[in-house]
């Protein structure tokens, strides 16, 4: 089934790979008193992987949750996920 909007929730369009650049998605989370954000997705080698820098460079306490992203190879998703361990967010 699609997912769809839940009362109360809010949207985010994105033009790129980072949910963060350009979106004012930082500035939402900061006001929330959000210090750390959970990511997971398609394209581990690509929009997951700049989000999570994008997260970090913001300040934010980055983790990736391994087995809900994916990959056009299972080699792009590892060697991703190896990148982020050593760059920038802990992945569980």
């Amino acid at each position: 089934a699609p997912l769809s909007r839940r009362l109360g929730e809010g949207a985010l369009v994105k033009g790129g790979y980072s949910a963060f650049r350009g979106t004012g998605l930082g500035k939402r989370l900061r006001d929330l008193g959000v210090g750390r954000v959970l990511l997971a997705g398609f394209m581990t080698d690509l929009c997951v992987q700049v989000s999570a820098a994008d997260a970090f460079h913001e300040g934010f306490s980055v983790r990736v949750r391994g087995s809900a992203c994916a990959a056009r190879t299972p080699a792009r998703h590892r060697g991703a996920l190896a990148w982020l361990r050593r760059a920038c967010a802990d992945v569980v």
